[in-house]
């Protein structure tokens, strides 16, 4: 039984790493099949989209109406 296990341990294989596309407007890693924006020149990934546009183009704060 020990030979067996020793057997299957020796032939385990860990799945692939997945491969880097490329990189996205603050360094990070897109990979193969991630969904992103491109927004002049820059790779935006779909769950970075809000921060992306917040930062790129909010340069006033958030203003109230009548105050």
């Amino acid at each position: 039984m020990c030979n067996k296990f020793e057997t299957l341990h020796a032939n385990y294989l860990d799945p692939p790493e997945p491969k880097v596309w490329g990189y996205d407007w603050k360094g990070e890693e897109i990979y193969v099949g991630d969904a992103y924006y491109e927004i002049e020149g820059d790779y935006v990934g779909e769950d970075d989209i809000d921060e992306f546009l917040k930062e790129a183009y909010l340069t006033t704060s958030l203003k109230i109406a009548g105050e």
